[in-house]
């Protein structure tokens, strides 16, 4: 049960570092 709270919030924190270079990159 931790095992996947933990993936899901790794993914969640991939996702965002990934939209935020996108941001910084469009502007």
């Amino acid at each position: 049960m931790l095992k996947g709270i933990f993936a899901s919030l790794i993914c969640i924190y991939i996702q965002v570092c990934l939209y935020l270079c996108l941001y910084v990159t469009l502007y």
